[in-house]
C-alpha cells in the first residue's frame, strides 16, 4: 500500500489541517514573550532585547498591544522617545 504512488488522503476539515503562523505572528509573539518571562517588568524585558524600556512600550503599541499598558505611561513613552529623537 505504501509504495512509490502512494499519496496520503487529503484533509477532510480544518481539524485535519496543519495551520502555520505566519512571520508576523511570530515575531508578535516573541514581543510578548520578553515581558512575560520578565513578570510583566518592561525595563528588565527591554533590556533582554537591547533596547530602552520606551522603544519597547511603542513596540508593543505599534503591534496592536497598546490596549495591555495604560495610557499615561504610553503618553510617557511617546515623551521619552519624542525627546530622545531630538536630541
Amino acid at each position: 500500500m505504501n509504495g512509490p504512488n502512494y499519496r496520503p488522503a487529503r484533509p477532510r476539515n480544518s481539524t485535519d489541517k496543519t495551520f502555520r503562523l505566519s512571520e508576523n505572528q511570530v515575531r508578535r509573539g516573541h514581543l510578548l514573550s520578553r515581558p512575560a518571562a520578565e513578570d510583566w517588568h518592561l525595563a528588565d524585558a527591554a533590556a533582554d532585547l537591547g533596547i530602552d524600556e520606551a522603544q519597547l512600550g511603542l513596540r508593543l503599541e505599534s503591534a496592536g498591544f497598546g490596549f495591555l499598558l495604560r495610557q499615561d505611561v504610553l503618553d510617557a513613552y511617546r515623551k521619552q522617545e519624542r525627546t530622545r529623537l531630538h536630541c
